[in-house]
């Protein structure tokens, strides 16, 4: 996957509507500088949530939980604990079960938790059903390895 440009394609969004159980699991590589965007809430490409691992290393760019409501722009609405992704191959499981009000992003095996300065941030409420999921990255290239979807 190598995209430094807006919008989000289509072949990155799945096409079927998230109401009950998604299961996403891969291998992510990074290189430096490299962003991968795991978006949800997708409406378009004005309107979307995103859980984001930023593999720059800079303070202002933390691994984060980002929404949008304008094209071209997002905000960071929490940061996640784990301030930046794990350096070589990358093992990524998102998990989405209605059923049990459950919204899990796993990285190596560590569930990811998010914050704002508000407190922590629970991602299965920041969850709408209904609609698609999807991902992009930015800046530099992203591979992704051995995509399962259920």
């Amino acid at each position: 996957m190598n995209r430094n440009r807006w919008p989000l394609s289509p072949e990155y969004t799945l096409k079927r509507k998230i109401d009950t159980h998604l299961d996403v699991r891969c291998e992510l590589e990074l290189v430096k500088n490299a962003i991968f965007n795991f978006v949800f809430n997708f409406v378009d490409e004005t309107n979307f949530s995103m859980l984001r691992l930023d593999n720059r290393d800079s303070p202002s760019t933390p691994n984060a939980l980002l929404s949008s409501k304008q094209k071209h722009y997002w905000y960071i609405v929490a940061e996640a604990d784990q301030k930046q992704p794990p350096q070589g191959l990358i093992n990524l499981e998102v998990k989405i079960d209605t059923s049990k009000k459950l919204f899990q992003f796993n990285v190596n095996g560590v569930g990811y938790s998010f914050a704002n300065a508000q407190g922590a941030v629970d991602l299965f409420s920041q969850f709408k059903k209904g609609l698609q999921v999807g991902w992009f990255n930015e800046i530099d290239p992203v591979k992704i390895h051995n995509l399962q979807i259920q």
